[in-house]
Protein backbone atom coordinates (compact mmCIF):
# COMPACT_ATOMS: atom_id res chain seq x y z
CA UNK A 1 0.00 0.00 0.00
CA UNK A 2 2.56 2.61 0.86
CA UNK A 3 4.12 1.87 -2.86
CA UNK A 4 1.11 2.69 -4.50
CA UNK A 5 0.80 5.68 -2.38
CA UNK A 6 4.39 6.84 -2.97
CA UNK A 7 3.64 6.93 -6.84
CA UNK A 8 0.59 8.54 -6.90
CA UNK A 9 2.41 11.26 -4.88
CA UNK A 10 5.47 11.08 -7.54
CA UNK A 11 2.73 11.52 -10.13
CA UNK A 12 0.67 14.54 -8.67
CA UNK A 13 3.65 17.25 -9.84
CA UNK A 14 3.47 16.17 -13.12
CA UNK A 15 -0.02 16.33 -13.09
CA UNK A 16 -0.63 19.53 -12.05
CA UNK A 17 2.57 20.80 -14.56
CA UNK A 18 0.46 18.96 -17.52
CA UNK A 19 -2.67 20.76 -16.38
CA UNK A 20 -1.04 24.46 -15.79
CA UNK A 21 1.13 23.95 -18.96
CA UNK A 22 -2.51 22.96 -20.75
CA UNK A 23 -4.82 25.93 -19.63
CA UNK A 24 -1.71 28.21 -20.43
CA UNK A 25 -2.26 26.70 -24.16
CA UNK A 26 -5.93 27.95 -24.12
CA UNK A 27 -5.57 31.12 -21.86
CA UNK A 28 -6.60 34.61 -22.89
CA UNK A 29 -3.37 35.41 -24.20
CA UNK A 30 -3.58 33.37 -26.92
CA UNK A 31 -4.42 34.95 -30.53
CA UNK A 32 -7.53 34.60 -31.28
CA UNK A 33 -8.85 34.31 -34.81
CA UNK A 34 -11.01 37.28 -35.69
CA UNK A 35 -12.90 38.98 -38.34
CA UNK A 36 -10.40 40.90 -40.73
CA UNK A 37 -9.90 44.74 -39.46
CA UNK A 38 -6.42 45.16 -40.40
CA UNK A 39 -7.41 47.45 -43.78
CA UNK A 40 -10.58 49.16 -44.39
CA UNK A 41 -12.19 50.94 -47.65
CA UNK A 42 -15.21 52.64 -47.46
CA UNK A 43 -17.57 53.10 -51.05
CA UNK A 44 -20.47 54.76 -50.15
CA UNK A 45 -22.55 52.55 -48.19
CA UNK A 46 -20.24 49.80 -48.21
CA UNK A 47 -17.65 49.25 -46.04
CA UNK A 48 -15.15 46.37 -46.85
CA UNK A 49 -12.32 45.14 -44.17
CA UNK A 50 -9.48 43.09 -44.66
CA UNK A 51 -6.67 41.31 -43.49
CA UNK A 52 -4.30 42.15 -46.68
CA UNK A 53 -4.35 45.59 -48.55
CA UNK A 54 -7.00 47.02 -50.40
CA UNK A 55 -6.63 49.14 -54.01
CA UNK A 56 -8.37 52.34 -53.48
CA UNK A 57 -9.89 51.38 -57.50
CA UNK A 58 -10.79 48.01 -58.04
CA UNK A 59 -13.19 47.00 -60.72
CA UNK A 60 -15.57 44.44 -58.39
CA UNK A 61 -15.72 47.20 -55.73
CA UNK A 62 -17.37 49.41 -58.48
CA UNK A 63 -19.73 46.92 -59.78
CA UNK A 64 -21.09 46.23 -56.71
CA UNK A 65 -21.94 50.45 -56.34
CA UNK A 66 -23.51 49.95 -59.19
CA UNK A 67 -25.49 46.67 -58.52
CA UNK A 68 -26.71 48.19 -55.79
CA UNK A 69 -27.92 51.40 -57.45
CA UNK A 70 -29.64 49.09 -60.26
CA UNK A 71 -31.70 46.20 -57.44
CA UNK A 72 -33.00 49.71 -56.02
CA UNK A 73 -34.01 51.22 -59.43
CA UNK A 74 -35.79 47.96 -59.98
CA UNK A 75 -37.43 47.30 -56.95
CA UNK A 76 -38.34 51.20 -56.61
CA UNK A 77 -36.75 50.99 -52.95
CA UNK A 78 -35.56 53.98 -51.58
CA UNK A 79 -31.56 53.34 -50.79
CA UNK A 80 -30.65 53.49 -47.44
CA UNK A 81 -27.62 55.17 -45.85
CA UNK A 82 -26.90 52.47 -43.25
CA UNK A 83 -23.62 50.68 -43.49
CA UNK A 84 -23.15 47.17 -44.87
CA UNK A 85 -20.04 46.05 -43.52
CA UNK A 86 -18.36 43.46 -45.93
CA UNK A 87 -14.77 41.17 -44.53
CA UNK A 88 -12.66 39.68 -46.50
CA UNK A 89 -10.46 36.93 -45.50
CA UNK A 90 -6.93 36.77 -47.21
CA UNK A 91 -7.82 33.12 -48.36
CA UNK A 92 -10.30 30.22 -47.56
CA UNK A 93 -8.48 28.38 -45.64
CA UNK A 94 -8.65 31.14 -42.34
CA UNK A 95 -11.77 31.90 -44.16
CA UNK A 96 -12.66 27.81 -43.17
CA UNK A 97 -11.19 28.50 -40.06
CA UNK A 98 -13.00 31.52 -38.68
CA UNK A 99 -16.36 29.67 -39.79
CA UNK A 100 -15.89 26.12 -37.63
CA UNK A 101 -14.19 27.95 -34.52
CA UNK A 102 -17.05 30.76 -34.55
CA UNK A 103 -20.36 28.98 -36.55
CA UNK A 104 -19.60 25.40 -36.17
CA UNK A 105 -23.11 24.77 -37.01
CA UNK A 106 -22.75 25.70 -40.66
CA UNK A 107 -22.52 22.93 -43.55
CA UNK A 108 -19.20 22.52 -44.92
CA UNK A 109 -19.89 23.44 -48.59
CA UNK A 110 -19.95 26.24 -50.90
CA UNK A 111 -22.96 28.14 -51.31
Amino acid sequence: MPRIKAKQTALLPIALLAGLFGAGCAGPWTHRLTLPTGNELVREQLVFHSDFPLPSQHRLFEELIVRRRDLAERLRAPVSDEPIHVYLFEDAERFDTFVRLYHPEFPDRRA
